[in-house]
């Protein structure tokens, strides 16, 4: 475990992720945040505002208890799921940095990932995601690993810490570093561009600019239904969850 991290508390910010999403939670705390289906075995998970908010505290108490703080870069190498989401969250309501490279990348303080990439992280702690429905932890976790799904329950439903001030960049992928700033007029462009409406309902059935289309329903106060594995077509989600948009 990595020594203790140096948190600061974050002043009133009103241009960062977090600040964004603390609006949602306030403005839309029992609406939906994110739903989720797996196609391949008809799982579907959906979390409101409210419950979405517990599980990033719980992960960001998980990953001070870890030793993270602010300025430190954590790599979440998942495919589409709603954790991934959460840990999005997580990171960027701690103060720390998204890298979007994979667990292969230098300098990372933590790297989230399935346990099938679990052996080429170069992290300094490494997370195991099992993604089993019903949030399950894992039914033969590799020693000195972390289970997520095993560790992060036991850990408080709000926040154990003061909130650090966060970090200038909030994104590293292969193209580019992004600051907050950064995200969120990117966020802002894809609004425009697609013409999402306040409230929107928004399907991602595929994985380009993911970070993107999640910070871009935050901005119109809005949702997302989040589609992985193979089956039938989606006109069945469209139609049940009233998506209004698709990514």
């Amino acid at each position: 475990m990595r020594a203790g991290a140096n948190v600061k508390v974050m002043p009133d910010q009103t241009s960062t992720l977090e600040s964004l999403r603390r609006r949602q939670l306030a403005a839309h705390g029992p609406q939906p945040c994110v739903t989720w289906y797996h196609l391949s075995t008809g799982e579907r998970t959906e979390l409101s505002n409210t419950t979405f908010d517990n599980w990033v505290a719980k992960t960001v108490n998980l990953m001070l208890e870890l030793g993270i703080g602010a300025g430190d870069s954590v790599a979440v190498d998942l495919p589409p799921h709603w954790q991934r989401n959460v840990w999005w969250a997580a990171i960027w309501a701690m103060g720390a940095v998204l890298d979007s490279r994979g667990g292969a990348a230098s300098g990372l303080a933590l790297t989230v990932c399935t346990q099938d990439r679990a052996a080429t992280s170069d992290a300094d702690e490494t997370v195991i995601c099992s993604l089993l429905p019903l949030g399950r932890p894992l039914p033969d976790p590799p020693a000195g690993f972390i289970d997520y799904a095993l560790d992060v329950r036991t850990q408080p439903d709000r926040f154990s810490a003061p909130m650090p001030v966060a970090a200038d960049d909030a994104l590293v992928s292969d193209a580019a570093v992004m600051s907050h700033a950064d995200v969120l007029n990117a966020a802002q462009s894809e609004v425009a561009r697609r013409g999402l409406t306040t409230s929107a309902r928004l399907l991602l059935e595929g994985d380009d600019d993911a970070v993107i289309a999640h910070v871009a329903a935050l901005l119109v106060g809005g949702s997302q239904v989040i589609v992985g594995g193979a089956g039938s077509p989606v006109d069945r989600i469209v139609t049940d969850e009233r998506t209004t948009a698709q990514w």
